[in-house]
């Protein structure tokens, strides 16, 4: 296969191989696993991916450290849903001391 190097390349590729690519890649970020940097390695060096692709690889397999320190470290939440949730409780209390007012929506 020929090196694919930007979008317009991937056109050659194939639509359907494309999209068969990102999901591959997706599905890796999806999953945290632990071998995750070593696949992502290979997936950077690939020199018949788009660029974009091993792009988007390389700057996986960079953060991928701290993107898994939550199978690491056991005080580490892996979702920041009970944060956003306790803001959300926050917020009124935080508008009323204040003397703040909700703005109206609508017209």
């Amino acid at each position: 296969m020929d090196q694919v190097t930007s979008w317009r390349d991937a056109q050659q590729l194939g639509m359907a191989a494309w999209k068969e690519l990102l999901a591959q890649l997706s599905q890796l970020a999806r999953e945290l696993a632990a071998d995750g940097a070593a696949r992502l390695r290979h997936w950077a060096r690939a020199p018949a991916l788009p660029r974009d692709l091993r792009r988007l690889a390389v700057q996986l397999q960079e953060r991928w450290r701290q993107m898994t320190l939550h199978q690491r470290e056991s005080g580490i939440p892996n979702s920041t849903n009970w944060l956003a949730g306790r803001f959300g409780r926050i917020k009124p209390h935080y508008r009323m001391t204040r003397g703040a007012e909700k703005p109206e929506r609508g017209g």
